[in-house]
């Protein structure tokens, strides 16, 4: 072992290598944990790093507006192996690991400064915010950048320069499966290198007296005793309905439980003793079935982060995550081709199977890498590709939909062999009742019209299939959720919903309260939707507009 004097020093070894370079700590089992555990109150603490690891490539897709990119890192984690105090070398009794990434010009570096040591010497103050190096990513979203940025905003600490109070509360809203709870997790672990403190709506509730008041107390309790003062509330709407649309008493209790602990005395007198507020973030699907009085400006406000379904552009971004999982594991090989998409080399490869996941959220995008791996695995196959990719989409119940490319729509508007025409008017959304068709081509046509009045709008057109399946929950909160959700879409796309076996809700409707209601939501949602919007109904479900048909009639 070299002499003390002899080590070199992190930083030195690193200064002028133009290498792009990132910090985070973990423990031994590879748990994110909080890179100020190393920093010193007073002058920083130096460690002896273990650097014989060789490092793995890593690779992010970053789409941006000019050009999609891939910037490929090279990850090293470090064992630290003493405390270096004076003269002496002090053991760690941490099993800790300093996890360090580094890009050269947006690739993986071929070399490292630290290539032919064994051990170098780490400075602590490398970890705090003013050293000017990032943490290491979570990895565990891709393709939320906007909404990565919005809630990062959120969790600064306050400006005090400024003379006013906190943001302390904000909603994530979206459908499920769009990262809303993930996002939370990654941005914790590489602000404060751990997950918040949680508590899941459905989990808390009780059906004894008093009891989900005092889960809630308790959590906010342990949320304030914390260093970082983050609370994360998963689906919000399971314990804060409006007061004036549920019946049970107890669920009043619970709102009002809930606005005490945001915006109550103590919770002030709470503030007034810590340096920062508690920053209250809470997830939902709908936002306005949450109580109106959580949802002003002082508690959770009233501009929650929007998650809506993934573009062709963010679906590429969490495909590439994947795919970049599977390439980096021990076990997974990919084919030649998908190596190159993830290493970017050749970014338009899998852009057919991009078209074939409209309509996918990025858990359903996980679920179609899931179950193709574990499809090889049962036919002893070895390599993950494309074709293989395309036949789980069209063996199984993943194809949500498409989206009209310009190309299509520009072409000459020929009539398909037994389609009907729908007309297109600018004061409604249309509606078509579908006979032998096939409704993707009902929608081609139809947004061939669209486009051709609309040119200077710079709208996207996307077909969407829902069946009733899709729909029905034995909870009412989430059918009305995922009945409105069917009806979503970006301001600057528009979309023909294809409402399959809708027929089946008609019979239905006569038995079941529920389903007699979601037809009110469908009626409800078609009256709000833009005129540009068709809805596709089969011919059995030619009454389920009636109350729409009846208001336009008038």
């Amino acid at each position: 072992m070299s002499e003390l004097g002899e080590r070199s020093d992190f930083e030195e070894l690193r200064r002028g290598t133009g290498l792009r370079t990132r910090i985070s700590l973990q423990t031994g089992d590879g748990a994110w944990i909080d890179r100020s555990s190393l920093t010193g109150d007073g002058q920083p603490e130096e460690y002896i790093l273990d650097v014989e690891d060789e490092g793995e490539p890593r690779y992010t897709l970053q789409p941006e507006e000019s050009e999609e990119r891939v910037v490929g890192w090279g990850r090293f984690v470090f064992p630290i192996r003493r405390k270096v105090e004076s003269d002496e070398e002090e053991e760690v009794s941490d099993d800790l690991k300093v996890v360090i990434e580094v890009s050269d010009s947006g690739e993986v570096p071929k070399t490292t400064p630290w290539d032919s040591k064994s051990e170098v010497r780490f400075a602590s103050d490398l970890l705090e915010k003013e050293s000017g190096y990032d943490p290491v990513n979570a990895d565990r979203v891709a393709g939320l950048e906007d909404e990565k940025q919005k809630l990062e905003r959120f969790l600064k600490e306050a400006e005090e320069d400024w003379g006013l109070s906190e943001s302390t509360g904000i909603i994530l809203e979206g459908p499920p499966g769009t990262g809303k709870t993930e996002l939370v997790m990654e941005v914790c672990q590489e602000k404060y290198g751990s997950i918040p403190v949680t508590i899941s709506g459905p989990e808390i509730l009780s059906k004894w007296v008093g009891e989900s008041e005092r889960m809630l107390r308790e959590k906010f309790d342990e949320a304030w005793s914390t260093e970082h003062k983050v609370l994360y509330i998963d689906e919000l709407d399971a314990i804060a309905q409006s007061r004036s649309e549920v019946s049970e008493s107890y669920s009043a209790q619970i709102v009002a439980q809930l606005l005490v602990l945001l915006d109550g005395v103590e919770s002030k007198e709470q503030s007034d003793d810590f340096e920062r507020a508690l920053k209250v973030v809470a997830s939902t699907n709908l936002s306005h079935v949450v109580d109106p009085a959580l949802r002003r400006p002082g508690r959770l406000g009233n501009r929650p982060i929007q998650f809506s379904r993934p573009d062709r552009t963010e679906r590429k971004a969490i495909l590439h995550h994947y795919l970049e999982n599977v390439y980096v594991s021990e076990d997974g090989q990919l084919s030649k081709e998908l190596k190159q998409f993830v290493e970017g080399r050749d970014l338009e490869y899998l852009n057919p199977l991009i078209k074939e996941t409209e309509g996918f959220t990025g858990a359903d995008i996980e679920d179609l890498i899931q179950e193709a791996v574990s499809r090889l695995s049962e036919t002893r196959q070895e390599i993950l590709g494309r074709e293989f990719l395309k036949e789980v989409i069209d063996g199984g119940d993943f194809k949500a939909g498409q989206d009209f490319s310009e190309k299509e729509l520009s072409q000459p508007e020929l009539q398909a062999e037994g389609h009907t025409d729908v007309d297109y008017s600018s004061e409604q959304p249309a509606i078509h009742y579908l006979d032998a068709e096939d409704p993707a081509e009902v929608a081609k046509m139809y947004f061939r019209k669209v486009n051709q009045e609309e040119k200077e709008r710079d709208l996207t057109y996307k077909f969407r299939k829902v069946s009733p399946k899709d729909i029905l929950n034995s909870d009412s909160v989430r059918a009305r959720e995922e009945t409105v959700q069917a009806f979503q879409h970006r301001e600057n796309e528009r979309i023909a919903l294809y409402l399959e076996n809708a027929g089946l809700l008609i019979r239905g409707s006569e038995r079941s309260s529920l389903i007699d209601r979601l037809i009110g939501i469908i009626n409800e949602q078609f009256l709000l939707w833009e005129e540009e919007n068709l809805l596709i109904l089969p011919k059995s479900a030619s009454n389920i507009l009636e109350e729409v048909s009846q208001i336009y009639q008038d």
